[in-house]
């Protein structure tokens, strides 16, 4: 829920001056492909994405697997803004809302 992800306090910076919502992406590799990252912080070197999925998470053991299936997305995100800030770090991840607090957030690079 969105008082969940907004009283988690570990995500707080996605929600700064600094950050950005739901910014559009068309990937190189692949063209037909079009994303929206739901949230990007852009400080410094470093620029942050973060992916929000609200599956029903029944019990943690599913959150790999869940996570494993949305890998691919970010890294794609991930991989679109180094080659348009080539010379910044960039980290991705995506963040379970419905997930046990300690694994909600889980990070893909």
């Amino acid at each position: 829920s969105a008082r969940r992800v907004l009283g988690d306090t570990r995500v707080a910076r996605f929600f700064s001056e600094n950050s950005y919502a739901e910014l559009s992406t068309l990937g190189k590799e692949y063209q037909n492909l079009i994303g929206r990252i739901d949230r990007i912080v852009i400080d410094n070197n470093l620029i942050e994405i973060i992916d929000f999925k609200t599956d029903k998470i029944k019990n943690e053991r599913e959150i790999p697997k869940l996570a494993a299936t949305y890998r691919r997305q970010v890294e794609e995100y991930c991989k679109t803004l180094k080659d348009i800030f080539p010379e910044r770090k960039i980290k991705g991840y995506i963040y379970f809302t419905d997930g046990p607090f300690e694994k909600r957030i889980q990070q893909v690079s």
